[in-house]
């Protein structure tokens, strides 16, 4: 069998961008460290379950801004009706022990689906949540 194929350059006749992420408030559970950190949100959708509930898609970008290496950040997730009730809340890691320290001025992407308890369909586009910060060496 024989294949052949040809690749053609050319040149780009729109310059490509892209829109920034736009960055989301974080909150601190503990008074904050030494430690400081951004957030961005690439992604974030709420889709429906067929057994209840619901599901929360979300993609963050994890910035170090502050001036030590991360060796440690968990997240808690808490989601919120339409009438600022609590509905849930989940627990993610930014960094864990598993993975390499976040170095001073890098990026993490942390992209997770979770399960949002308590809500129906119809109230899933009316759904907020918030980023807090548990625990950070």
């Amino acid at each position: 069998m024989l294949s052949s194929s040809v690749i053609v350059q050319e040149k780009l006749t729109e310059a490509l961008s892209y829109e920034a992420s736009p960055k989301i408030s974080v909150t601190w559970a503990q008074k904050r460290p030494n430690t400081d950190i951004q957030l961005k949100e690439r992604e974030s959708n709420f889709s429906d379950s067929m057994i209840g509930g619901g599901f929360h898609r979300v993609t963050l970008e994890i910035e170090n801004t502050g001036n030590t290496s991360i060796s440690l950040l968990k997240f808690q997730f808490s989601w919120f009706d339409s009438s600022n009730k609590l509905l849930g809340t989940e627990v993610r890691y930014g960094v864990s022990g598993s993975t390499s320290k976040l170095k001073r001025n890098q990026i993490r992407i942390l992209s997770t689906t979770m399960a949002v308890p308590k809500v129906k369909e119809e109230e899933l586009s009316k759904l907020t949540y918030k980023v807090e910060v548990v625990e950070v060496k």
